[in-house]
């Protein structure tokens, strides 16, 4: 039996806040699979996009660097169809650059509603964790994120360009663990850089 995913015609009439200039042509179709092993990978995200909904889980995207994290977050962001929702891609330097500089006196922006635009997004993705963790005011911050939507309920989508082990001396297990709760899952992207491909 066909799985949904190749049953249902992808739109990509969703809406994605911080959509990085690289990957807005980036869709399920062009993303190139060349093993087995994405193309499961790919059907994954395509039926979380069919079906999303408030009560989607989290999804943690961890392996190699170069290997589509991103396009494919982008591709389900785009492909989620269901007009309540939106989703917000920030680099996890970018949010806590973001949220920090709002700490400077001549800041004009507050902290608490730049904290909210990454907390009460219907679906964050959160692209290369790890990346500017510079200090525990950081850690902190990113379990501030993630601590809030999980008490809430809301689905947060991150990548790491590291193994499962790696992140989770990075981020905490606490986080790994919300981000997991409600049937979360990892995917491991284990195939080589796109980049380096002549």
């Amino acid at each position: 039996m066909e799985n949904q995913a190749s049953q249902q015609k992808m739109l990509y009439r969703g809406i994605v806040y911080g959509l990085p200039p690289r990957f807005k042509d980036s869709t399920f179709e062009n993303f190139i699979v060349d093993e087995p092993k994405q193309q499961v990978i790919v059907d994954i995200l395509k039926n979380y996009a069919l079906a999303f909904s408030d009560k989607s889980p989290s999804l943690i995207l961890v392996g190699n660097p170069g290997t589509g994290k991103g396009h494919l977050v982008c591709s389900l962001g785009k492909a989620q169809n269901n007009n309540q929702f939106y989703m917000r891609f920030v680099q996890s330097y970018e949010m806590l650059k973001n949220i920090k500089s709002t700490w400077k006196p001549d800041s004009e922006d507050d902290e608490d509603e730049v904290l909210g635009m990454y907390q009460g997004a219907p679906l964050l993705c959160i692209d290369d964790v790890g990346i500017g963790f510079a200090s525990t005011a950081d850690k902190i911050l990113f379990y501030e994120v993630i601590d809030y939507r999980y008490n809430r309920f809301l689905p947060t989508i991150i990548t790491a360009n590291c193994s499962l082990k790696s992140l989770e001396e990075i981020v905490g297990e606490n986080v790994i663990d919300r981000l997991l709760d409600n049937n979360g899952k990892i995917l491991t992207f284990s195939w080589s850089s796109h980049r380096r491909q002549a």
